[in-house]
């Protein structure tokens, strides 16, 4: 009664399919029910007995109606006449139930006679019987309507199931026809119709267990499939137990005290087993999900897992601790491996803490032939069936590594073109293939993770940017103003012992003291304002007086450094003066920091305007070319701060051109810059 109860659900569901597959599991579970009771009443003489035996029937009869009126709409795609339908269903159901309550009160419909039941004509026995034929006559039609609407490809897959629906109405036809034909019931036909009827039920197991409830979807949670394991093998215990002692009482059978305890003792032991072995709950959840579902996961929760997972994960090492729990959580093995780099610097082992770990042979270059494979394939696995001569000559030249961490299959972390790790992963703890379902579940994790990464990636990138932006605002152009300042001021004072009495050389230093006050105000200004740029004030300027005057300028406080100027006369361009003499008093103090004893400044105009300054120092270090050497902090000097050449490359961008170093074949240090012809 309960699962007759149960079809009251289905009319929250409108899709015929599905409505044909429910009402194929309730007669695959009924079947058991009605086997009971045919062998229970099978040892069982006393008339009360047999009613709730018909009344058996009875349910069944509901149920087998039910699903020919499911074969029929599924047959002709029909349209929903559900008001009818429930209509007639639902005065099926008041008939059954008032004609169990008048069975249960009027045993004496029937009788046992020599171990017949006998019965008269149109009571309740005999309306049952009639019942069950017409309802078995209806479903043997429909389901031969049902075979010939199915194409000769699909037959396969409900050729089992049919063997069992065609055994259970032939046996209960023929069982039912007997009784209206001669009003009698032998107790033999029970034990007959309860050994088909197992063969039936074996039959339609087979098919629903084979083709996974007949490649129909089941949209129950696996959460709750997970928390009935437990409960179904416990109980399954005291099922067994309940059988033998039933047994036994009908066919008088013992069985032995010790054998009884064992049992009982074997089932709490393999109940505290699962209980307590992640492995065999592992074992049981991969069965679980590779033979009751038609997919292996549940790919939307895995994703709001993962995703639930990354929540408040704003750094690469959060990413990388939530990445490895969700494959542990997810995927049926126990060796789990992320690398994580880019293709110029090569990929890295990362520690499920999110640390680099190891070097050398583990790191994977950015030209490496995995890396290579994985730009153009979703994955990369060791028993794929194809057998593609690429993919084992990598698994040959990378054997090594791929050995000693035990992977058999790398996915990619990859997003669009931006490729920013690996995922390595050892066998399968089940001892099965990783198949479409691992791969599917893998490419959405792998390009969600990639996608995280990047995201923080950019977002350390841009603080970092801030911060040195930062720096560059009050340290670079203000610090450094200051250093200049004083280097000036300390060649002065250098100088003043031997050209004191020069008044040449008096005016010279009051224009150093008044420079180096004046830079002292306007880094008091920067620090006030905090500007987040440097704006140069373009004005025309000559350029051959431009250039002359700031060397001739430098070159007596720089009285050790001999510098020459070569330049067309009667050139006019418009620039920033001051910007000028800044980029040629960073370069020329660098050159004498750096041991120069010439220097040279030579300009051209052509396109545009091209300002060389050569010195003969000994050159800038080849690591440092041809940018690093105008990067922050990046210094070739012992004493160097790394902040001179940036912020001639500020100046220089702030004017719209470029500037380069490089060391010339004859031993000269030559730094060019180029800018436009405003």
């Amino acid at each position: 009664m309960a699962i007759l109860l149960s079809t009251v659900l289905d009319f929250r569901t409108k899709a015929p399919d599905r409505l044909f597959l429910f009402s194929i599991v309730r007669v695959f579970f009924i079947l058991p029910s009605l086997i009971g009771t045919y062998l229970f009443t099978y040892n069982y003489t006393e008339p009360y007995v047999h009613p709730f035996f018909f009344n058996s029937e009875n349910v069944f009869s509901l149920l087998w109606m039910v699903l020919s009126y499911r074969l029929f709409r599924i047959t002709y795609s029909s349209r929903n006449r559900s008001l009818l339908f429930r209509s007639l269903f639902s005065l099926g159901t008041a008939v059954v139930t008032a004609t169990a309550g008048y069975a249960y009160f009027d045993p004496s419909s029937g009788a046992i006679v020599d171990g017949v039941l006998v019965f008269s004509h149109y009571g309740t026995i005999y309306c049952s019987a009639f019942f069950l034929l017409v309802a078995v006559l209806i479903l043997s039609w429909r389901l031969e309507a049902f075979w010939r609407s199915l194409d000769t490809g699909e037959r396969w897959r409900y050729k089992y199931l049919t063997v069992g629906l065609v055994l259970v109405c032939a046996m209960l036809g023929w069982s039912t026809a007997y009784r209206l034909a001669y009003l009698r019931l032998p107790q033999d036909h029970l034990l007959l119709l309860a050994i088909i009827l197992i063969i039936a039920f074996v039959f339609m197991g087979y098919a629903l267990a084979r083709h996974r409830m007949l490649n129909r979807k089941m949209f129950v949670s696996r959460k709750v499939v997970y928390a009935t394991v437990t409960p179904i093998v416990f109980s399954s215990l005291f099922i067994i137990l309940g059988i033998m002692a039933l047994l036994s009482r009908l066919f008088g059978w013992t069985v032995p005290f010790f054998l009884q305890w064992f049992v009982v003792i074997s089932g709490i032991l393999g109940i505290t087993v699962l209980a307590l072995s992640e492995r065999l709950r592992r074992h049981a959840r991969y069965f679980i999900s590779t033979h009751f579902y038609v997919n292996k996961y549940e790919y939307r929760d895995e994703w709001l897992a993962f995703s639930d997972l990354l929540q408040g994960k704003l750094s690469e090492k959060g990413v990388v601790e939530a990445l490895y729990q969700i494959l542990r959580d997810s995927m049926y093995t126990h060796t789990i491996l992320i690398w994580l780099g880019d293709i110029q610097k090569g990929f890295r082992l990362i520690n499920s803490d999110g640390d680099h770990i190891h070097e050398g042979d583990d790191i994977i270059a950015g030209d490496d032939p995995i890396v290579c494979y994985l730009l153009n394939a979703p994955y990369l696995y060791s028993h794929a069936g194809d057998s593609g001569s690429l993919r084992r000559s990598i698994f040959i030249e990378r054997h090594s590594l791929l050995q000693t961490h035990d992977v058999v299959l790398l996915v990619p972390l990859i997003l669009g073109n931006q490729f920013v790790g690996l995922i390595g992963l050892g066998p399968e703890t089940t001892g099965g293939l990783y198949g479409h379902d691992d791969f599917d579940l893998l490419l959405a994790l792998s390009s969600h993770a990639a996608s995280a990464l990047l995201a923080v990636q950019n977002a350390e990138k841009l603080a970092r940017t801030s911060e040195q932006l930062a720096y560059s605002n009050i340290s670079a152009f203000v610090l450094h103003d200051i250093k200049n300042a004083a280097t000036m001021l300390d060649l002065v004072r250098k100088n003043a012992p031997k050209h004191m009495d020069n008044p040449e050389f008096q005016q010279d230093m009051l224009a150093s003291i008044d420079d180096a006050l004046n830079r002292m105000t306007k880094v008091q200004t920067r620090l006030s304002a905090l500007r987040g740029e440097i704006t140069p004030t373009i004005r025309p300027v000559q350029l051959d007086s431009l250039l002359r005057s700031c060397c001739d300028r430098f070159s007596k406080k720089l009285d050790d450094l001999h510098i020459t100027v070569e330049c067309p006369g009667s050139i006019t361009v418009e620039t920033d003066p001051e910007f000028i003499a800044r980029i040629l008093e960073n370069l020329l103090i660098n050159a004498k920091e750096a041991g120069a004893e010439m220097a040279s400044v030579v300009a051209t105009v052509n396109d545009a305007l091209r300002i060389e300054i050569a010195d003969n120092g000994p050159g800038i270090m080849r690591d440092l070319l041809p940018r690093g050497l105008f990067e922050p902090f990046k210094t070739g000097k012992p004493m160097g701060s790394g902040i001179g050449l940036w912020q001639v490359r500020q100046l220089v961008a702030a004017l719209g051109g470029e500037i380069h170093a490089l060391n010339a074949p004859n031993g000269v240090t030559l730094f060019v810059f180029e800018l436009p012809i405003q």
